[in-house]
């Protein structure tokens, strides 16, 4: 780090897998992150604070970028979006958030490789990187099966896939099946992550059958949040209340840029929001 408090690599194990570490030159502690989630994250460096900057794939010409705050990995494209709004992909026109190549002293500017040598760019914000990923919501992004919304005639089980894995912190007590008009029809008997898909939680009911096609509402009370947050802190009151992302979230969750036709985009300055993207 600038300041000379933290020292970080990538770990080589015996099972030839790859994991960023983090070594504290004042406590001489260290730090392997070698859980799951972890692993095959490379191109390590790190900031003042302790926060880690890394790629994954760890061997790859083409990589997406994370942070690691508070035991969670961000994706830069994510943080972007959802906190600023910038799509980074339609922004520099790379294909992918690539490496880290250094972060200043305070947090706030990083210089980045998108493509091996070729795309570069450098992301200063008005925050530091940990400050932005503490405002952003892990679960915002999920899918229901059947769609809020949905006009049906019977439903036994609903579906909600979320883009990383998690894990239900809410009872099934918070479940409720309202028509369109607001009335409780049904309450739930099963609220459980998928058995084979860690992604996906299943809410199941008494059969229900409204007769004919009726809207149909999925909603619940909010009495669950994510860790570390305050409920005023969170941005969307819906399923992501009632459930938490694991820590560590996978990096599939990023952009996968492999197999797609590269280009070179021409050299811009954008700013929004306080937020200045050189490339």
């Amino acid at each position: 780090s600038p300041n000379g408090k933290w020292v970080s690599g990538v770990l080589y194990t015996a099972e030839d897998a790859r994991c960023p570490f983090r070594y504290s030159t004042e406590t001489k502690e260290v730090e392997y992150m070698m859980r799951a989630d972890d692993l095959d994250k490379g191109c390590v460096v790190i900031d003042d604070n302790g926060t880690i900057y890394a790629a994954t794939p760890a061997v790859s010409p083409s990589r997406s970028l994370y942070i690691l705050h508070d035991n969670y990995w961000y994706g830069l494209d994510e943080l972007l979006q959802q906190r600023y709004g910038i799509d980074y992909y339609t922004r520099t026109g790379y294909y992918s958030t690539g490496l880290a190549s250094a972060i200043s002293a305070n947090g706030k500017v990083l210089a980045g490789m998108a493509y091996i040598s070729e795309d570069n760019y450098v992301l200063e914000l008005p925050e530091s990187f940990a400050e932005a990923c503490s405002k952003v919501n892990l679960l915002s992004t999920y899918n229901v099966t059947p769609r809020s919304g949905s006009c049906i005639t019977k439903v036994s089980n609903v579906a909600v896939k979320f883009s990383r894995r998690v894990a239900v912190t809410g009872s099934v007590s918070d479940i409720a099946l309202k028509d369109e008009d607001g009335n409780v029809v049904k309450s739930a008997l099963k609220f459980a992550a998928n058995a084979s898909d860690p992604r996906t939680v299943d809410i199941g009911f008494p059969h229900y059958s409204s007769g004919q096609g009726q809207d149909i509402q999925h909603r619940h009370s909010r009495r669950n949040h994510l860790p570390g947050r305050r409920p005023d802190q969170d941005q969307r009151r819906d399923y992501h209340n009632l459930c938490r992302s694991r820590r560590y979230p996978d990096s599939m969750h990023g952009r996968s840029s492999r197999g797609a036709q590269h280009r070179r985009p021409s050299r811009h300055d954008h700013q929004s929001r306080g937020v200045h993207l050189r490339h």
